[in-house]
């Protein structure tokens, strides 16, 4: 395969990973016994051919245990492993994502260099980013060739898949929730990436990631220390805006050296075009957001789904940096044309959809970053 191809897979791929939370599971996709296990009802992935390859599934992931949170204590060992080195070999500058190239570029991800051997298989945790607004772990599997890193079955023969992962953080119980699949351009890293709820966490904490290997009766339990390298600018804007029956109010914008965070309330219902009538539908509503020098802001983790009849919102999105300097931010919410009744491609678990935007200018809102 050439490299333009090359290039063009993994930004596919990368699409696939980032659609997450927003769309209910279709029946056929997953069995019920996994997805009670881990606790959810929804699961999104993004349209791709590339599907049969790589399986991200959102899933929100219980954090067990019996400690405090709050208390974000630290040992002596973990501070010792939490020293700020260079990361070397890093999956997350390699990725088609601006808000985890820039947190290596600006040393705000770790190497916690920890691996664990059961049965011939062997996992290591390659890189952990946590910058107050997402939580991104990535591992290494070692000891098996020839099938993916995570399947859609409840029970794979084959030995090697990874089972979605158990979570704990300093002990109590929590729910992140998070996408978990395979990685563009590694043949065996694994990724587990979560936006929502992630600010709740402490600025250091004891993660244990726990995931299961089918074929391998002992789970690979790690043990990884978690700490906030970015220093965080926190702002409550309370701005809001109202327009084709829909109003929206900017809760908060976090802005950080790798990423920028808005939680929006919404309330009514999704505008709908002349074009979104009949077979057609509009999805939710998708925010873009430009700052006042003109850059467009990557999106991370923001999934699609045909909008419903909810007419109250709530979103806890995350973007790229905003870049030094910028003085302010518009946010262009959008929906995109999808077709109603098209239903799912069951052999994918995927929804039919076009993909064309329409913007709402008249619920456009600028938010300065002051």
């Amino acid at each position: 395969m050439d490299k333009s191809s090359n290039q063009a897979e993994s930004l596919k791929l990368a699409r696939i990973r980032k659609a997450i939370l927003d769309m209910d599971m279709p029946q056929e996709s997953y069995s019920k016994q996994i997805m009670n296990k881990i606790g959810v009802n929804e699961m999104v992935q993004k349209k791709n051919k590339f599907m049969k390859k790589t399986l991200v599934a959102a899933a929100a992931v219980a954090i067990m245990g019996g400690g405090v949170i709050g208390s974000g204590f630290v040992s002596p060992a973990m501070a010792d492993t939490l020293k700020h080195l260079p990361v070397v070999g890093s999956v997350f500058d390699k990725l088609p994502d601006k808000s985890l190239n820039e947190a290596v570029k600006k040393g705000l991800t770790t190497a916690p260099d920890l691996t664990i051997t059961h049965d011939g298989v062997t996992l290591k945790v390659k890189e952990v980013l946590f910058d107050g607004s997402r939580l991104s772990v990535a591992l290494e599997r070692q000891g098996v060739e020839g099938i993916g890193l995570v399947s859609g079955e409840q029970n794979p023969k084959e030995k090697g898949y990874l089972g979605l992962p158990d979570l704990k953080v300093n002990g109590e119980t929590k729910r992140l929730f998070g996408a978990f699949g395979e990685v563009p351009n590694f043949d065996n890293v694994v990724m587990f990436d979560a936006v929502k709820d992630v600010a709740s966490l402490p600025d250091s904490f004891e993660l244990t990631f726990e995931t299961k290997v089918s074929g391998v009766a002992e789970p690979f339990t790690f043990k990884i220390p978690v700490k906030k390298l970015a220093v965080q600018k926190a702002l409550k804007p309370e701005a809001s805006i109202s327009g084709s029956g829909y109003s929206y109010t900017v809760k908060e914008l976090t802005l950080s050296p790798a990423s920028t965070r808005l939680v929006i309330d919404g309330e009514g219902v999704v505008p709908a075009s002349a074009e979104q009538t009949g077979k057609y539908a509009p999805s939710q509503l998708r925010y873009e957001i430009v700052d006042d020098q003109g850059n467009v802001l990557q999106s991370s983790l923001q999934g699609v789904k045909i909008a419903g009849t909810d007419t109250k919102h709530h979103d806890e999105l995350v973007f790229s940096a905003v870049k030094e300097g910028a003085k302010s931010i518009t946010i262009k919410p959008y929906t995109e044309t999808m077709v109603k009744d098209a239903g799912f491609n069951k052999e994918l678990g995927l929804p039919k959809e076009d993909g064309k935007k329409t913007y709402l200018k008249d619920l456009e809102l600028t938010v300065p970053l002051q």
